[in-house]
């Protein structure tokens, strides 16, 4: 008889492994020590690392497996991320999120001084645009699950385009108060977390503010006026 072939896993099947995977790094001895770089997971936070971004990810995986799967041990993992992240690096006074002034669960990742002579870590407690455009994405989703959620959506969403949007030069800052160079990443990341934006004033029937609309417009033809001048889109990297 002819062997039964084996049902190829599902995409969310293969990111529920490599979810536990990123748990598994958790020391088994773990007393309360700063974490090693290599550690990606703090068991009692819930948290990735002590920055922002990578942690947004992972909180919007958490939630994307907990509506393919329906289990409520991923909804917890969601709430402990978003609970631990906004306790330990959202700023009340500038509305922003940023990454933590000294080490909080791990150790900083030292880099090489023959390397990169003037850069000693990789830590940042400045906010910066990416992070905090996943953050928004990351809250506009935290909606559904506690209507508490609402009211940091926005009042993040609102910051986040006072702080970061340029609407004299019609593009995303790196951080807030500094024009001195832009980066792809930035514009990137934010058209997403406007397109997040917008898709909630239309669920909540709201119109749509025009900052909003017009941040969305000039990013538009920003990236499309240097993809048609550049052979590649690596081109973009210089930003």
């Amino acid at each position: 008889s002819r062997r039964k072939r084996e049902m190829p896993l599902h995409h969310m099947d293969l990111v529920a492994q490599m979810v536990q995977d990123i748990q598994s790094t958790f020391p088994k001895d773990f007393n309360g020590q700063k974490l090693k770089p290599d550690v990606l997971f703090h068991k009692p936070s819930g948290l990735s690392n002590d920055g922002c971004w990578h942690n947004s990810l992972m909180g919007l995986t958490y939630f994307k497996l907990w509506k393919f799967y329906g289990d409520d041990k991923y909804l917890q993992m969601l709430l402990n991320l978003s609970s631990s992240l906004f306790r330990y690096n959202f700023d009340q006074e500038s509305g922003t999120f940023a990454g933590s002034k000294q080490e909080r669960f791990w150790e900083l990742d030292r880099r090489d001084p023959k390397v990169d002579p003037k850069a000693t870590n990789r830590h940042s407690h400045i906010p910066r645009c990416s992070s905090n455009a996943t953050c928004v994405i990351l809250w506009s989703f935290l909606r559904e699950v506690d209507k508490r959620n609402e009211q940091i959506y926005e009042d993040l969403s609102s910051s986040f385009i006072e702080c970061f949007w340029n609407s004299s030069h019609k593009i995303w800052k790196n951080k807030p108060g500094d024009d001195s160079y832009h980066r792809a990443v930035d514009q990137g990341l934010s058209i997403l977390a406007l397109g997040r934006m917008l898709k909630v004033c239309k669920e909540k029937g709201e119109e749509v503010r025009y900052n909003q609309l017009e941040s969305i417009l000039h990013v538009r033809e920003f990236f499309l006026f240097y993809l048609q001048k550049s052979d590649s889109v690596g081109t973009l990297g210089f930003l």
